[in-house]
């Protein structure tokens, strides 16, 4: 959002710092995602730590799916505070009923209360989702903007794998209480971010905006002056040319229509990629299909890749361009779940598969490595990417709802998926997926990188200048005249 009109690095610093304090949030929502995969068999087993009887597959299935729901129900509701309420609060109110949720956790004697507690949490995702990307967006300089937008996958992953490690090797009570500090450590960061200078500009509190744009800028006059005039110029085209209800001003408009039909893609993309199902499911998975490693550690390293996985992402994000992750993405994720569902239907007919007990690991190793490529973190980035400041909210708001139903969808009726087909049916099922999805996205999904808003919106309303064409096959940072 804003435009890199700097050419000191040292500008930047507090760019990144930024982004580190505001993505400790989606840190607290990846150990929030990892949670159920290494509480599970204490869940189930005849010493449950919340129950005189163990849980059955059928009620652990709502520790995941519950999480989508509480998401679904807070999505308009963090969209209607980031928009009405700042930024600022949203954050804090974001952080509290997580820290709510894993005291009930800590404290839950019975499945309803963890129950409640998970859609909590899941209500307090919602606004993770919501604030990462649009705080970031709306901060950073153009050319690095796709880097600190992968951080919000970045730093979910790494709260994943931290479930993982402190999960797998800890109690059901030490673990909980751990998973505490994390909202707490996030609120305590965010109280001394300044609000974002969009959303101060759009209230007309120029000063308070001035202040903070100084403050991204480390306090670089010139830098802050046309940060300010870039901004002011887009808000006061969008108020222009917007008018009637939010919805109709979404449906209204061509590039904006287009802009919803490239994100309900990218998050069915997500969903049918399969990585929600493998993420829940990580140890069960393993427990299925056998491998030269334990399932803890098995789950352990598929974490550790796919962080790994993602913190490249955030660097080639912004040289390699965003179609191109995409397409590799999602035909290695294909190729990947095509050989371990082989392995599986191999192992499921009796057919002797001794020496070859490393395929497992391997295969959901390099199909994490492909998802976190691709299709993991740049969906949402995109997202935050094409749609204009006028209608952004309500745009998200329909994009992130149906995220939600979907991946409650894949999470709730895997189980009963992979019952019905076999694991192996799964893989297939999911692979196919992946390669259709990657040659529609080739297709249809516009170039985002290095380009000013401006420019995307041309490409989304058929109006695509010859300057615009060669930025898109090119890594020309685009400025507008």
């Amino acid at each position: 959002m804003i435009p890199d009109v700097s050419i000191k690095k040292g500008w930047r610093v507090n760019q990144f710092f930024t982004a580190f304090i505001v993505n400790l949030a989606a840190f607290a929502q990846g150990v929030v995602i990892g949670w159920p995969s290494p509480v599970m068999p204490s869940l189930q087993s005849s010493h449950s730590p919340i129950g005189i009887n163990p849980m059955t597959d059928e009620e652990t299935s709502w520790l995941g799916s519950l999480l989508c729901l509480g998401a679904l129900v807070g999505t308009p509701a963090f969209t209607h505070l980031a928009n009405h309420y700042s930024r600022k609060m949203t954050g804090y109110l974001l952080g509290v009923p997580s820290v709510i949720s894993w005291l009930m956790v800590i404290l839950a004697k019975s499945e309803p209360v963890l129950y409640l507690a998970r859609f909590i949490v899941g209500f307090s995702g919602a606004g993770n989702v919501i604030l990462c990307p649009l705080y970031v967006s709306e901060m950073a300089d153009d050319n690095i903007r796709g880097t600190l937008g992968t951080y919000m996958m970045l730093f979910t992953n790494a709260g994943v794998v931290f479930s993982y490690l402190v999960g797998f090797y800890s109690s059901y009570l030490i673990f909980s209480c751990v998973c505490l500090i994390m909202p707490v450590a996030f609120l305590v960061g965010f109280f001394f971010l300044p609000e974002s200078p969009v959303y101060l500009l759009k209230q007309g509190k120029y000063y308070e905006a001035e202040k903070a744009l100084y403050w991204f800028k480390n306090g670089d006059k010139e830098s802050v002056d046309m940060a300010i005039e870039e901004i002011v110029k887009s808000l006061k085209f969008y108020e222009e040319n917007l008018s009637g209800t939010p919805l109709r001003q979404v449906l209204g408009n061509r590039g904006t229509v287009r802009g919803l039909i490239i994100s309900l893609l990218l998050i069915l993309n997500i969903q049918l990629s399969g990585i929600s199902a493998f993420q829940a499911y990580t140890a069960q998975v393993f427990r299925e299909s056998g491998g030269a490693l334990s399932r803890s550690s098995s789950t352990i390293v598929i974490g550790v890749l796919q962080l790994f996985s993602v913190l490249t992402t955030s660097f080639l994000i912004d040289r390699a361009g965003r179609k191109i992750l995409l397409l590799i993405s999602n035909l290695l994720s294909s190729t990947c779940l095509c050989a371990f569902g082989i392995y599986l239907y191999l192992k499921s007919r009796g057919i002797e598969v001794t020496g070859y007990e490393w395929a497992p690991v391997v295969c959901l190793s390099l199909y994490v490595v492909a998802v976190s490529l691709g299709i993991g973190p740049v969906p949402l980035l995109i997202m935050s990417e094409i749609f204009s400041p006028g209608v952004r909210a309500i745009a998200m708001t329909i994009s992130l709802c149906f995220l939600w139903v979907a991946s409650f969808l894949v999470c709730k009726f895997f189980p009963d998926l992979y019952t019905s087909m076999g694991l192996f049916g799964c893989c297939w099922l999911f692979a196919g997926s992946c390669f259709v999805f990657g040659l529609l996205e080739w297709a249809v999904v516009v170039e985002t990188k290095n380009r000013s808003f401006e420019s995307i919106s041309r490409e989304l309303n058929g109006n695509k200048s010859k300057k615009d064409v060669i930025l898109s096959k090119s890594a020309i940072v685009y400025v507008d005249s």
